[in-house]
């Protein structure tokens, strides 16, 4: 990696102090806070949200024909859109890979032969909101049992071809920036030279 023009005051650390709690329910915080740079400067009043479940799995499931499985839903921001399949930890859940399965099986049905994890902490909005997504492909998936949905809004389950995919990242039906980027990392471990960067767990 190469930094053109050198140090440029760039903060490493910060100091942040709470300056006021504005909303706290059994899902989230928002807080006004001071931030406190290392390179001396500060913003105040700042608007922080805090998810209180540690974050979320977005899962990416494939068939063992290579198909993805999607859901259709509506969510109160994007209006109707297509995702992967995502949903918080469970305080039952041991560990993220049980919320991973927790999940396919609620909303889709779906069981994978294995799991592959792309990453542990993607944060969708790094400055403002901490609810890092944990992000995963979800292979040779097979169908086990009617899904037990307890989305208030429904959840319809997609069966879609890559080109298919593909067309909805581009005409904008998937706006989910967590799913595009797991439809992309699903397509990338298609190739054997990627393949081994990601951790693989069996079922």
């Amino acid at each position: 990696m190469i930094t053109k023009g050198g140090y440029l005051g760039i903060a490493k650390s910060a100091e942040i102090s709470v300056r006021q709690v504005i909303h706290d329910d059994k899902w989230v915080t928002a807080d006004l806070v001071d931030v406190k740079f290392d390179n001396g400067k500060e913003m105040k009043n700042f608007l922080r949200l805090t998810a209180k479940n540690g974050g979320y799995v977005m899962v990416i499931p494939r068939l063992r024909d290579g198909r993805f499985i999607l859901t259709r839903q509506f969510k109160p921001v994007a209006g109707v859109t297509i995702e992967g399949v995502a949903g918080s930890r469970e305080p039952s859940d041991d560990g993220w890979y049980f919320s991973v399965i927790r999940e396919m099986k609620e909303e889709v049905g779906y069981l994978p032969l294995s799991i592959k994890k792309i990453g542990d902490k993607f944060y969708p909005l790094s400055d403002r909101v901490d609810n890092p997504c944990r992000l995963y492909v979800a292979l040779d998936c097979q169908l086990t049992d009617q899904a037990k949905q307890d989305e208030l809004q429904g959840v319809e389950c997609l069966i879609c071809t890559r080109d298919e995919v593909l067309q909805m990242v581009g005409s904008g039906a998937i706006r989910d920036l967590a799913t595009a980027a797991g439809i992309f990392a699903a397509l990338l471990i298609e190739d054997s030279t990627y393949y081994s960067n990601f951790i693989s767990e069996g079922i």
